[in-house]
């Protein structure tokens, strides 16, 4: 059940893809039924938390059982550990969003639920997401709209005022249902134009129980249902948990040649196997700018760039530097130390798409998570450390395990890290990323045949950061740390 190379490369490409399933038309038809059910009118003076008891989370996998059958189908494991390899982590979050008389603009979702800012968005396939529709799905009925190949792609948003939220196009602009609708049409119709001329808004009109495999970081948006009748989608969100494993080659093609020099760098990652070089046009766009730091024609500028305060600049050089390798270690870690919010947390990520585990690659992100004065900033370098320690412990340094735990468990701390004030749910950017960044530790270092003696310490911490943790997604995560741990001590 595995993705063919083809079915890959597509994927990279376009940002996703249709996964057939064999389930019968019951499954659908349960699905649908709960979710108008989930739906219904809630009771006077019903808060947010009981809302989503019904419609999120586990509450949702509760209101509709026959998701079940949906999450065990072998189909969808097949793409998902194609993507992300094997034992990847349904996340805690999911969700069913049912069509409204409003349009969405478009955006890329939150870095972590409930529009938490987290971290830095990879081009590799760290997270996706899946968008599942129990019922025929058409225009009318308010089709999910995809802007293809996005993924690569962005816009601003080190913008004061800003700090949580999705990214999205026209992030300042009044909401759209704060217009009249010829007024909102004509604004969503010029918004693919405003990150790219070449872009064309796609919408998903899908047979009834379709499943779309997503790249996390696509820009998409849900439309308005402009006849009657019940549109619901629903959404699961899965993480990596291993360092990708040595493949076949992935086609490296494309329907936009400005993707190409990423596309060809994910796919090098992904297989170990060469990565596919190719001449990007030279335009100064987001999309060129990005093809040409990838391309690496001009190192030196890269680096240049990386320091910049300009986001439009730096954007582009932090993901070309992340295929220089030891050439781009001292300026990452000259990056941390800038005095420029921005710039500390693109050096944050460069060192953990590096991978490189030294000494000052430790030192620098330690000194971030401990006393970095951006909540951003701190969780970036959090999730650094886990892909730095993970990546150590995939290429047989086991000692990795211990020297990570060591710097990422404080960040478990909620007297170090409390809840972020204001927010709809309790919860924390950083204890979140910490969490997932010791579940792929520990992962990565089952894979790796760690015997149990080595990993009690880690599952003595994850009990208790499941008895204490008030943010439910971390405490998931540190849940399903036990339930691994302890399935391999069994």
């Amino acid at each position: 059940m595995s993705l063919s190379p083809d079915q890959l490369a597509r994927f990279l490409d376009v940002g996703y893809l249709t996964i057939p399933l064999e389930l019968p038309e019951s499954v659908h038809d349960d699905v649908f039924a709960s979710a108008q059910a989930a739906y219904a009118a809630p009771g006077e003076g019903e808060g947010f938390e009981a809302r989503i008891g019904r419609i999120a989370d586990g509450g949702l996998l509760a209101s509709c059982p026959a998701l079940h059958q949906l999450l065990e189908a072998p189909a969808l494991d097949g793409a998902l550990a194609s993507v992300l390899g094997e034992r990847y982590y349904r996340h805690n979050h999911a969700f069913v969003h049912r069509a409204s008389r409003v349009d969405q603009d478009y955006h890329k979702d939150s870095h972590l639920p409930w529009s938490m800012r987290g971290a830095v968005r990879s081009h590799r396939p760290q997270w996706v997401m899946t968008f599942y529709y129990p019922q025929e799905t058409t225009v009318e009925l308010g089709a999910t709209r995809v802007l293809p190949g996005t993924q690569y792609w962005n816009v601003d948003h080190e913008i004061e005022g800003f700090e949580q939220g999705e990214d999205r196009l026209g992030l300042s602009d009044p909401a759209l249902q704060d217009e009249a609708p010829e007024a909102a049409d004509a604004r969503l119709a010029a918004r693919p134009g405003e990150l790219d001329p070449s872009i064309a808004s796609v919408p998903l009109e899908v047979p009834k129980g379709s499943l779309l495999l997503v790249n996390f970081d696509l820009f998409h948006r849900g439309a308005r249902r402009l006849i009657s009748g019940d549109r619901f989608m629903v959404k699961f969100w899965y993480c990596r948990m291993l360092e990708p494993r040595s493949a076949g080659a992935i086609p490296v093609n494309s329907e936009d040649a400005r993707r190409l020099p990423a596309i060809g760098a994910v796919a090098s990652w992904l297989t170990g196997q060469p990565r596919v070089r190719t001449n990007p046009p030279d335009e100064d766009s987001e999309a060129g700018r990005v093809a040409s730091a990838y391309a690496a024609h001009d190192p030196v500028r890269i680096c240049q760039d990386l320091l910049s305060e300009c986001e439009a600049v730096r954007r582009p050089a932090m993901y070309g530097a992340t295929t220089l390798g030891e050439d781009a270690l001292e300026l990452a870690l000259e990056a941390t130390s800038a005095t420029h919010w921005g710039v500390r947390k693109s050096g944050a990520f460069v060192l953990g798409e590096l991978a490189i585990d030294t000494a000052a690659a430790r030192d620098a992100l330690a000194r971030l998570t401990s006393s970095d004065a951006r909540a951003d900033v701190r969780s970036t370098a959090t999730v650094a450390l886990g892909r730095i320690g993970r990546a150590g412990i995939a290429t047989g340094d086991l000692a990795a395990l211990e020297r990570f735990v060591d710097l990422i468990a404080p960040l478990t701390d909620s007297s170090r890290e409390p809840d972020v004030p204001k927010r709809p749910l309790p919860g924390n950017p950083v204890r979140q990323n910490a969490a997932l960044a010791l579940l792929s530790l520990a992962t990565e270092a089952l894979e790796a045949g760690v015997d149990g003696g080595r990993l009690a310490p880690l599952a003595a911490l994850a009990r208790a950061m499941a008895g204490r943790e008030t943010d439910r997604y971390a405490r998931a995560t540190a849940e399903e740390l036990i339930r691994r741990i302890g399935i391999s001590a069994g």
